[in-house]
């Protein structure tokens, strides 16, 4: 599919090799934060998380960094067509070399997540979507680096990774404070949405989510998530 249609922008991928899916949906739609003014989108690919975060937070400035040369052009082709295109700044850089000149109360990401698996060698999924060329330590030391002392850092990650990507924050500094359990189908846990900070104080908040039913439906709690977005998935 080389369009994606939302209800308040368009994202075009025929040149990204990572198209929009299901990760990318629940984490711009999950994505809450009070008033951010400066945010941050690690990896943007077609700044589909830009575009619902900047949707979400009309005062927000967000910065959209991708290195991949074809992801860039569907990422500033979208943001230009679109309402949003005052609050969403691209970068054509590398998150790790580039150099920011202000802090992020807001950073997100659908970073690399594969350690293993089947490797397609120059492959650009491949390198979009496996660690071969990225460190999660220095994800996370990049990134406590670059965010507010208020700030968060929202990122979603396979189920079964979750407790290295959590233990590699700690190591950093920075706090798990809020965990969504993604669920494909009831009982089946297949992501989690993590939510970091700072404050290592704060109540961990930690609740499950549903996205299909046992028939293979949408559940109602996804076309609530979803339905700022767009409203054409079927309920039935």
């Amino acid at each position: 599919m080389s369009r994606f249609q939302f209800k308040n922008f368009t994202i075009h991928q025929s040149r990204s090799a990572l198209k929009v899916g299901t990760d990318s949906m629940l984490l711009g739609a999950s994505i809450k934060s009070s008033s951010p003014k400066h945010g941050l989108d690690i990896g943007a690919g077609t700044g589909v998380l830009s575009l619902m975060v900047a949707q979400n937070h009309p005062g927000i400035l967000i910065d959209a960094i991708e290195i991949d040369p074809n992801s860039y052009e569907d990422l500033t082709e979208n943001v230009l067509f679109s309402d949003f295109k005052n609050q969403i700044q691209t970068i054509h850089k590398d998150f790790f070399s580039c150099q920011f000149i202000k802090k992020f109360d807001l950073i997100f990401s659908n970073p690399p997540f594969y350690d293993d698996g089947l490797k397609f060698d120059q492959n650009v999924i491949y390198h979009s979507k496996h660690t071969v060329n990225f460190s999660i330590n220095n994800f996370f030391l990049k990134s406590k680096e670059l965010l507010e002392v208020n700030g968060n850092l929202w990122i979603i990650v396979p189920f079964d990774k979750t407790k290295s990507w959590v233990d590699t924050a700690i190591q950093n500094s920075l706090s798990l404070v809020k965990q969504i359990i993604i669920e494909a189908k009831p009982g089946k846990k297949v992501r989690s949405i993590l939510v970091f900070s700072f404050d290592e104080n704060q109540i961990m908040n930690i609740s499950n989510f549903v996205v299909r039913d046992s028939k293979g439906y949408y559940t109602q709690e996804y076309h609530l998530l979803t339905n700022e977005f767009h409203n054409k998935i079927p309920l039935r």
